[in-house]
């Protein structure tokens, strides 16, 4: 199936935590992807500070259509996205957004919205509510005679 740069874009954003096994839809991308090929997923991150603070509370339990909201992580991806197949060009994770109005909430919200330390130590610790992967598609010797 060949893909084209449109089907290359935002089509993954925020969807992954959608699918009960988001791995195996990770591992079809390896079969209809040729060499050079890139993927950009923006999607929540089951690692996040905000998960681990508010554990059964989290905000992201509260869609109904999240199946695999638990499985997708930083770690996760750079597992699925690893050597030989894949160069991961970015996995980096953002924000802490929660619009809960409690009071913890609030106050973590206001802590990461007024002080660049925590937001840094959220993004240099893969704490944040959402992670950017962007992955390379790698030619490898067993495929060559592939396509």
């Amino acid at each position: 199936m060949p893909l084209n740069d449109a089907s290359l874009g935002r089509g993954a954003e925020e969807d992954l935590e959608h699918f009960r096994d988001p791995f195996a839809v990770l591992a079809a991308l390896r079969t209809i992807t040729r060499a050079g090929s890139a993927v950009f997923i923006y999607t929540t991150n089951a690692d996040s500070l905000s998960h681990r603070i508010f554990a059964d509370d989290w905000e992201r339990y509260c869609d109904w259509t999240h199946h695999g909201i638990d499985r997708v992580s930083v770690r996760t991806l750079r597992e699925a996205f690893a050597p030989p197949h894949w160069e991961l060009v970015r996995l980096t994770t953002d924000t802490f957004w929660a619009g809960d109005a409690g009071p913890l909430v609030a106050t973590v919200r206001d802590w990461f919205a007024a002080d660049a330390r925590f937001r840094r130590l959220i993004a240099e610790r893969d704490l944040g509510d959402f992670l950017l992967c962007v992955a390379v598609r790698r030619q490898v010797a067993d495929e060559l005679g592939a396509w």
